[in-house]
Formats: C-alpha cells, structure tokens, sequence
C-alpha cells in the first residue's frame, strides 16, 4: 500500500494521492494539518520496528487486509485532513448525515476509506493455500454503510478497534471479489 521505511516516500505518496484524489472529487480549499500529517507519515515508517505495528506477527507476515486497516485507523485517528468547502461529487446525504460531526472529522473517514479502496485495488498476495490472489474489483460499500463508518469512525482517537477494521475491510473485499475469500466455514 502506502508504506515505507522512508517517511519522505510515504509522504510524498500520500500528499500526491490525497491532492489527486480529493481534486478529482471536485474539493477545493483544503487544509491539511501538516502536524497531524507527519505524525501519521512517523507511525507509518515505524512499522518494521518492534511494537510498530499491532500484528502478533510483524508487518511483513500481515495480510493486506491487516496493513490497510492500520492505515485506516491512523488516518482516521489522527485526522490530518482539517477543512474542505463541501465537494460535489461527494453525496449530499453524506454531507447533511454527517453533521453531527465536524467536517474533518467525517471527512477523514470517507477520504481513508478512498484511499484503501485505491491501495487494495489490483494488490496480488498469496492466501493460506499457498495459491495467488489478485484483488481485481475495486471495493465499495453502499451509501448506508459509509453512513454507518462515518460514525463509527468519525470521533475516533486511538487505533485500538485495528483487529475489527482489518474483518471488516477483508469481507468488503470478499463481497467484490469472492474467489479470494477463504473456502473453509465455519
């Protein structure tokens, strides 16, 4: 996905794709909190060291599921997105949903969820049969559901739900690419 052990790369990586993206929604006058950014740039470079990343593991032995979780959790945590004007290609439901929250907040979920939609697309990994897997439909979720990970996500401070956001990202990408999901049930 985004990460790196040079925080130059993963900022420069992110700083391109949040200005592409959030240009091609249509946003204009936007601050980014350049504080608030090279902290999430820090813990995103930080990941191969010891207790840098939430995985019993390591980073390098985490699915793709798992590290796309991570960065969600920071980003939403951390928030370095501060104020946008409303964008109109973002649904106006979304807006007025949202109120409850203020703009950053809210908007760095929906923008974190873009962002591990565009890093998942297309990754090639292999599963638990020992057999390749290329993630080739894009995820999306329904109006409802973005709703809904507003709120879970919006007032959030700390990573500390990683385990759940990594289920629920792995089953978003079930849903569009179902050859990928693990064939034993429970």
């Amino acid at each position: 996905m985004f990460y790196s052990d040079d925080p130059d790369i993963i900022g420069t990586r992110l700083a391109v794709l949040i200005d592409t993206m959030l240009a091609r929604l249509g946003a204009k006058d936007i601050e980014v909190d350049y504080g608030r950014f090279r902290s999430l740039i820090d813990k995103m470079s930080r990941v191969n060291e010891p207790d840098g990343f939430p995985h019993a593991d390591g980073f390098e032995a985490a699915s793709a599921y798992k590290k796309a979780a991570y960065f969600f959790n920071l980003f939403t945590a951390i928030k370095p997105i501060r104020s946008v004007k409303p964008i109109n290609s973002i649904p106006e439901k979304l807006w007025k949903e949202a109120s409850d929250h203020s703009p950053p907040d809210w908007l760095n979920t929906y923008v974190g969820f873009l962002l591990i939609k565009i890093g998942l697309h297309g990754i090639g990994y292999m599963n638990c049969h020992k057999e390749p897997v290329t993630l080739a439909e894009p995820i999306h979720v329904s109006l409802h559901t973005m709703q809904d990970m507003i709120e879970a996500y919006s007032d959030a401070t700390t990573i500390d739900k990683f385990q759940l956001t990594a289920l629920l990202i792995e089953q978003i990408c079930y849903k569009v690419n179902s050859f990928a999901e693990y064939r034993d049930r429970v």
